[in-house]
C-alpha cells in the first residue's frame, strides 16, 4: 500500500512547532500509532486540511461576535483568579488588552478602573520605549543624528548646542574643484 492511499491526521500541541501524525499501524484498520512528522513521507496535497483546521485554536478563527458568544459560556466555567480574568481572556482568544477590556465589559463584567488605567498606561509606555529603541537603532545605522535644522549633527558644544551640516548645505549641488579656485 502506498502512503498516499491512507488519511493522515495532524495533531499539533499548543506552543509546539513540531507535531505528530496519527498513521495506521501496519495497515490494520482501526489501529493507529503516533509518528513524528519528520518521518512521514507524504506530500502536503494529501494531508487533510479539515484535520488541520480542527486543531486550530479558537483565537485564530473567531471574530468578535463568535468570541462574545463563546466567552459567555467560558466566563461561567472560568475557575482562575478573578484578578487574572482579563489576562486569561487575552490568552484564550488572542486579543490585545484594550479589546479584552472592551469585550469583557460588553459581557457585563465589572473591571476595576484603576487596574484598567494602569494596564493601558503600561502598554503605552512599552510602545514608546519600543519606538525609542527603533529610532536609536536607525540612528546607529545612519551614524549621525538629525533634527529640523541639521541634516547631520557632528557634535555638540559645551553649552549643548548642536553643530554640523545644515539641510540647506546638504541639498546644495556639489562644488567642483574649479569652483574652489
Amino acid at each position: 500500500m502506498r502512503d498516499e492511499q491512507f488519511a493522515v491526521q495532524i495533531a499539533l500541541k499548543p506552543g509546539c512547532r513540531r507535531g505528530v501524525a496519527l498513521a495506521p499501524a501496519g495497515f490494520a484498520p482501526g489501529l493507529h500509532q503516533v509518528v513524528p512528522l519528520m518521518y512521514l513521507r507524504i506530500s502536503l496535497e494529501y494531508w487533510h486540511i479539515s484535520s488541520l483546521e480542527q486543531g486550530m485554536s479558537s483565537k485564530k478563527r473567531m471574530k468578535r461576535p463568535q468570541r462574545l458568544q463563546s466567552a459567555q459560556s467560558w466566563l461561567q466555567t472560568y475557575d482562575g483568579e478573578p484578578k487574572k480574568i482579563v489576562k486569561a481572556y487575552r490568552k484564550k482568544y488572542g486579543v490585545d488588552w484594550p479589546t479584552a477590556f472592551l469585550e469583557l465589559e460588553m459581557l457585563g463584567l465589572e473591571i476595576d478602573p484603576s487596574y484598567k488605567e494602569q494596564v493601558l498606561l503600561t502598554i503605552q509606555r512599552q510602545a514608546e520605549i519600543k519606538k525609542q529603541k527603533k529610532a536609536e537603532k536607525e540612528r546607529e545605522i545612519r551614524g549621525y543624528d538629525q533634527d529640523d535644522h541639521f541634516a547631520m549633527i557632528i557634535g555638540y558644544t559645551s553649552g549643548g548646542a548642536p553643530y554640523g551640516v545644515t539641510w540647506e548645505e546638504w541639498n546644495e549641488p556639489d562644488q567642483t574643484s574649479d569652483d574652489w579656485e
